[in-house]
């Protein structure tokens, strides 16, 4: 039997089956849910917050940074997941306690960056518009409210909510990466695109 393989004409944004099944209302409601209107605000600081973080000449150190000295790859890997034990362990006595526990990052901005736009840390101060946060050369940034729709709903789907997790639900689940309103690896940046909805590499 000869069989021939024919070019893709176009790109599905969803697929109807798999949007009815009672199976996965949960998280398609979610998805639904995460629109630009509510939303809006959120987005802009996300960008507010990450031209900054690019706009610095180098990297902020991340506090209590621990060295593992090894001297195979498997002791490495054992060393750093003895690390990770002991964090659990501190925060579960801290827990117990009522303690403060340690925390690998701290999401409260710092005070002493002269740079760090006014609406950055405080929240009564509305962002930037898009347009201003955005202006400029460069290749845009991934859309905001694809990857916040993506984050929440991929614990939905029973799958965890890490980059490495999310990016393989993405790119192994179409209907998911369309319905987030990712538009796939091949599209091209339009004309005036502040965002991008291309799916990430």
């Amino acid at each position: 039997m000869l069989q021939a393989t024919l070019p893709v004409l176009f790109e599905a944004s969803g697929n109807s089956a798999v949007i009815e099944d009672p199976a996965n209302e949960d998280w398609v409601s979610v998805i639904g849910a995460i629109d630009g209107r509510r939303y809006d605000m959120l987005a802009r600081r996300y960008y507010q917050a990450l031209c900054h973080f690019r706009s610095q000449p180098t990297r902020p150190a991340l506090p209590d940074v621990v060295e593992v000295v090894a001297d195979s790859r498997q002791q490495a890997l054992e060393g750093m997941l003895d690390v990770i034990e002991q964090r659990k362990a501190r925060r579960k006595q801290s827990a117990i306690a009522n303690e403060s526990a340690d925390i690998f990052v701290d999401p409260k901005p710092d005070e002493t960056d002269e740079t760090l736009p006014a609406s950055l840390w405080d929240l009564s101060i509305p962002p930037l518009p898009l347009g201003v946060i955005l202006a400029g050369p460069g290749r845009p940034p991934c859309d905001a409210l694809c990857l916040l729709r993506a984050f929440v709903a991929a614990p939905l789907l029973g799958v965890g909510d890490s980059p490495t997790a999310v990016y393989r639900l993405l790119h192994s689940n179409p209907t998911f990466a369309h319905l987030c309103g990712f538009l796939g690896r091949g599209v091209l940046k339009q004309p005036g695109e502040l965002t991008s909805r291309r799916l990430p590499s």
